[in-house]
Order: structure tokens, then sequence, then C-alpha cells
């Protein structure tokens, strides 16, 4: 199973969010890339410019990877493979906390594979809006918990906690 998991977080790499208005995106086949995350946020940035000109303090975007049949789902123990992309006008609230489920007051935390910290480009949208710092990271979450009516959270560093992904 880890070999698996590596090799799906693997092809992820290598193939390869605003004050709480939440979007959705249809499903698709192919996997998500780091420009195009890229492409999300700022896509993100420009609607919080137009309902809040002074930007917000912080954005995000997530991609899902469900399994492709029974047999991965059965390697992966029953999980899902969760991208969640952050960005923050303030490099203390990074690392991310933790990351979970929330459904009727039951938390449930997904387990963090990797993260990687990097900065937002200078002139872009998402810089002047929803800032600089931007983190990226690879969870593990319950296929269950993320089917359930509810909400996927994040708790940054200091001062946010419960901000809806």
């Amino acid at each position: 199973m880890r070999v698996d998991l590596i090799w799906m977080l693997t092809a992820f790499l290598a193939t390869a969010a605003h004050a709480q208005t939440l979007t959705q995106r249809p499903a698709a086949q192919n996997p998500v890339t780091s420009v195009e995350m890229t492409e999300r946020l700022e896509k993100s940035a420009l609607r919080t410019a137009k309902s809040n000109p002074k930007g917000a303090a912080r954005g995000a975007s997530v991609d899902f990877s469900w399994p492709a049949d029974a047999e991965e789902y059965r390697k992966l123990a029953k999980h899902v493979l969760v991208l969640v992309s952050v960005v923050t006008q303030d490099a203390a609230e990074l690392p991310l906390r933790r990351v979970y489920v929330d459904s009727n007051g039951k938390q449930t935390q997904l387990k963090k594979l990797s993260s990687q910290r990097s900065s937002v480009a200078d002139g872009s949208v998402t810089f002047s809006v929803l800032g600089p710092y931007r983190e990226d990271g690879f969870y593990l979450a319950p296929a269950g918990a993320m089917m359930a009516e509810g909400h996927l959270q994040a708790d940054f560093a200091v001062r946010r906690v419960g901000f809806n992904l």
C-alpha cells in the first residue's frame, strides 16, 4: 500500500481561495497540476477583488482524487487523496495546523502526507488580493467522511480556525 501511495503522490507531483466564497468545479479525469492550482487561486482572487477591493486575509483551492477502481480503493484503505492550496497575507499562518472534515459537529482529521511552501508571483492578482505566501499540501481523507454532509476545513497556524476550504 505504501508503494502505491508514494506512486500516486509522485504521479500527482510529476504531472502535475477568498473570504469564504465557496465554488465548485465539475469533475475531471485529468490530473491537476501546480499551474492549474495557481490559475484557480488567481480566479478566486479576481472574484474576491470584485466583492472586496481591499482583498482578503487568505484564500484556498482544493482538488480531490478518488480511487479509480475497487482495487485502488482497497489499496488506499478506503481513502481519497486531497490537494489543498492555501494563500495568506501573513507568513505566520503557515503551515496549516490541521485539515479536517466537520460533519454535524464531528471532526475527522485528514492525514498529512506532505506539504511545500512557496511564494506567490509578485504582480499577480493573487499576490495583491490574497497574499504572497502559499502552501500546497497532500492529505489522505477517509472516503466516508468526504461523502458525508459537512465542510472540509482548515486551521491555520495562528489566528484562523474553521476556515472553509
